[in-house]
């Protein structure tokens, strides 16, 4: 199938209402989709074990932010000592 025939099957699947902005965050995803793909065919992975070192990282640097996000904390959250995977 080829991408223009994967982008008009994908909008056809869509609501009749659906909004420009849909159309194109779900074009969007397609393109990240097949761009995974492709670096899955060239060897382009990271294993898993550092994507969970990575992951735990972010979190580690970013947890106030997303604990007052999620919870619409107005104080500090308590962020935990540890963060398992």
């Amino acid at each position: 199938m080829s991408d223009k025939e994967i982008a008009l099957d994908s909008i056809r699947r869509l609501p009749a209402d659906a909004r420009l902005d849909t159309i194109a965050e779900r074009l969007e995803f397609l393109v990240a989709i097949r761009k995974g793909f492709d670096q899955i065919e060239r060897n382009e992975t990271v294993p898993h074990e550092e994507v969970k070192r990575q992951l735990a990282t972010w979190l580690k640097n970013h947890w106030v932010a997303i604990a007052r996000v999620w919870h619409g904390a107005r104080g500090e959250p308590e962020i935990p000592s540890r963060l398992d995977f």
